[in-house]
């Protein structure tokens, strides 16, 4: 399991950020509660931590749940539309069921 730097307005509170999964599709454990903020963690999101197929395409449907995989992997993306949106429907502290894809800078929605 990598672990990541985390910038000092976080340090506080982000208890070890821990990657699970393999084959271009992870998952990030923060605690239960931080996940969401992992998204605003713009050094961690690098294809050397992620090793996914086109770019980097995340997915939190709930503050617990981070799900990661490629641009270019539309078997994982489709897979995911149904975990997310069964996530988001039915987990406690329901974010979104979009898809957001990591341009090297900052996420924005697809």
């Amino acid at each position: 399991m990598a672990h990541f730097i985390r910038p000092i307005h976080l340090n506080n509170v982000l208890p070890k950020i821990e990657k699970i999964g393999e084959n271009g599709n992870f998952g990030l454990i923060a605690g239960g509660d931080y996940e969401v903020s992992l998204m605003l963690m713009t050094d961690i999101w690098t294809k050397e931590n992620f090793d996914v197929n086109g770019e980097i395409v995340i997915a939190i449907p709930n503050r617990d749940l981070v799900f990661i995989t490629g641009s270019n992997d539309k078997e994982a993306i489709e897979k995911l539309k149904g975990t997310v949106k069964e996530s988001f429907e039915t987990g406690n502290h329901s974010i979104s069921t979009n898809f957001y894809k990591w341009n090297g800078k900052k996420f924005e929605k697809i």
